[in-house]
């Protein structure tokens, strides 16, 4: 069972409490869950990453051929992810591609699955003992089933986010917190997930 910790604000200080068990929440206009496509909005219609796109070399096409590949014969795109990512949900951290024509560019995705809502603000990635913040531009998207709940960001990568992903592809031991606005549950890197990130990575750039 994962150790949930919550943050209480006493005056100015901050007093932190430990507590094992199940999350409570007093908010209840977060009772509700928000259903979202799997396609990202800012890539429902044409690729509008115009300033992050990548020209497909031919060595990068043999590259995309090792890779998994769904495509979306209407809107024209083809969605490429490591041959060995995780199906379904599950805690990950990954990159995947998105391809239109002869450019493609790359997406950073975060996923927090647990039987409590966590509600995800930021993410912190403790990088061999270096500590490295991520705070998406875009909004955590939100569903649950069969008494589970899923979160996840999903976020163009940009010049902001390249330097987070080299920091923890380059690192021995990687750490994860996701904070939430209660809570915030921490859980290590496994080597997989690591080497899919570095392999997804080193296709793009």
């Amino acid at each position: 069972m994962k150790t949930k910790f919550l943050l209480f604000t006493i005056g100015a200080g901050l007093f932190i409490g430990c507590q094992n068990g199940q999350q409570t929440n007093n908010n209840p206009e977060k009772n509700t869950t928000t259903t979202s496509s799997t396609t990202p909005v800012d890539t429902v219609s044409k690729l509008d990453n115009s300033n992050f796109n990548v020209s497909i070399s031919p060595e990068t096409e043999e590259l995309l051929k090792n890779l998994k590949v769904e495509k979306d014969e209407f809107k024209q795109l083809s969605f490429y992810e490591h041959k060995k990512q995780p199906k379904g949900w599950c805690n990950d951290v990954s990159i995947y591609i998105v391809r239109e024509g002869a450019e493609m560019f790359g997406r950073f995705k975060i996923k927090y699955n647990a039987e409590d809502w966590l509600f995800v603000e930021n993410v912190q990635f403790l990088c061999d003992d270096v500590p490295v913040s991520y705070i998406p531009a875009t909004s955590w998207e939100h569903d649950n089933s069969g008494g589970e709940v899923f979160e996840y960001n999903d976020a163009v990568i940009t010049n902001d986010i390249k330097p987070i992903i080299e920091s923890i592809i380059n690192a021995k031991k990687v750490k994860i917190r996701c904070n939430g606005d209660q809570y915030y549950d921490d859980r290590t890197m496994s080597e997989g997930e690591k080497n899919r990130l570095k392999e997804m990575y080193e296709i793009l750039f």
